[in-house]
């Protein structure tokens, strides 16, 4: 058994241990914090060095694992000699011959080897070697002979198609689609940063689009619902999407989509009656449908949920009329949702706009999200939502929910309002919001109330709301 680890020693009093740990830890480490005791001794400093400088011996994050009595008297008295008992257990650990260098324990450092050899052997089977019998220094340079570790092998290796101005596969995101092989295999596309003016649609299952940076990686077109097609005709709202996709399985990342119609000066001039303009929209085809750490972008009518399951995640979404729309189960999560401004209007708008099938228990529901306001939207001027019956369908009940949602002074205090639709005759007929399925469940903020207008969920709802993707786990 090696000394100090466990053999039997007189014990030295608290002040001793007291001076080996401040000779060990030196001027950086906390003030020592004396406890009263028998073998107690003194409180470890919350972070310290061993002899080996080089060597970190106590994470932060096990700062209060401390042990007591006997062992931390073993500890201490080891200290001294030969660097430390953690330096000497990992020596045993890893053979007499161990270096130590800086980057945390042994154990990370072996594990980050351990990850980056296995990933080398993965890239270089798939490039038809091996690396059995070759040590760390042999496969780098191995790797980067053939090219596999220069920036451009290790940007196109987990993509399918990179669209760049240069050097990527492909030119445009259009060019990109267009290549991709039939089937449902993922297809994966990585989009450089940069304004891309393009107007798509995916009609391929599992497409992936991954943005190179949120803010500088910009998707957009500048299409309303009343402009004229070239075929004859108008767009439409659902035709005027920058992004649409109608395929089961597509996900979008670290990018910005936009609808970049000048929706404000439109509204001067009121030279397009219909100006919807929506920068995502998904189909009735859609489902299982994953958003993250994106930026949709519009006025009215930005984001557009036909159908499906979506799950939606750390976005922003921004907006003036109905901007978060229709009749899909989706679940929106840490997300920001921003009320932009019209000039001149009284009332400012409405955040959501669902149109939920009468059978479908959930719609639209925010979780931990943050209702927010551009400067210059006044207080109690947007409503939470209104309820869509579109065409005039009486199979549409909208759902909609907030849950633990923050709420900036702009939201009306009553909540919810009606909307408009004809009815099967053809008469104007008002969708009230007491018909409609929306809900609330502990909301803080200026704009958050509790009254009979805004009515509340119990505990056990609002877990149910928020697991309205069933068994789906994106």
């Amino acid at each position: 058994m090696e000394p100090g680890l466990g053999a039997e020693r007189p014990r030295p009093a608290a002040g001793e241990v007291a001076r080996i740990f401040a000779d060990q830890t030196g001027p950086r480490a906390e003030r020592l914090r004396a406890r009263p005791g028998e073998g107690r001794g003194v409180a470890r400093p919350r972070y310290r060095r061993s002899a080996c400088s080089c060597e970190r011996t106590r994470s932060y994050r096990h700062a209060d694992r401390q042990p007591t009595g006997r062992r931390r008297l073993a500890r201490a008295r080891a200290w001294p000699a030969e660097g430390g008992w953690r330096r000497r257990r990992n020596a045993r650990r890893l053979g007499a011959g161990a270096r130590f260098r800086r980057g945390g324990s042994v154990r990370r450092r072996e594990g980050r080897r351990w990850l980056w050899l296995h990933q080398c052997r993965g890239v270089a089977e798939r490039a038809g070697g091996a690396v059995s019998g070759f040590s760390r220094r042999e496969v780098c340079l191995g790797l980067a002979a053939t090219g596999f570790l220069s920036p451009a092998g290790a940007a196109a290796a987990p993509y399918d198609a990179v669209v760049r101005r240069s050097g990527g596969t492909h030119s445009s995101l259009g060019a990109a689609l267009s290549s991709a092989p039939p089937g449902e295999a993922p297809y994966r596309i990585l989009l450089g940063a940069g304004r891309w003016e393009e107007k798509l649609t995916i009609a391929r299952p599992n497409v992936a689009l991954i943005g190179e940076d949120r803010r500088r990686t910009i998707l957009t077109s500048a299409i309303a619902s009343g402009h004229a097609k070239p075929a004859g005709g108008t767009y439409g709202t659902f035709g005027s999407a920058t992004l649409t996709a109608e395929a089961p399985g597509f996900s979008a990342r670290t990018l910005t989509i936009e609808n970049g119609f000048d929706y404000v000066a439109n509204l001067r001039s009121r030279a397009i009656a219909d100006a919807q303009a929506v920068a995502l929209a998904f189909g009735f085809g859609a489902d299982r449908m994953r958003i993250e750490n994106v930026e949709l972008l519009g006025h009215q009518d930005t984001f557009y949920l036909r159908g499906g399951r979506a799950s939606v995640r750390n976005c922003l979404i921004a907006g003036g009329v109905d901007f978060i729309f229709g009749g899909a189960a989706a679940l929106f999560e840490g997300c920001e949702i921003r009320s932009r401004l019209r000039p001149g209007e009284p009332l400012q708008g409405y955040v959501a706009a669902p149109s939920t099938p009468r059978e479908q228990p959930y719609g639209l529901v925010f979780a931990n999200c943050r209702l927010t306001r551009e400067a210059g939207v006044p207080p109690a001027s947007v409503w939470l939502g209104r309820p869509w019956r579109a065409g005039g369908n009486l199979g549409l009940r909208g759902a909609a929910a907030y849950l633990d949602c923050w709420m900036d002074a702009h939201i009306h205090p009553e909540g919810w309002t009606w909307m408009g639709y004809k009815g099967p005759g053809g008469y104007a007929m008002r969708f009230e919001p007491g018909d409609a399925r929306f809900f609330e469940y502990q909301s803080p903020g200026p704009g958050a109330r509790r009254n009979r207008a805004r009515s509340q969920l119990s505990m056990a709802e609002a877990r149910a709301h928020s697991s309205l993707l069933g068994d789906w786990k994106p």
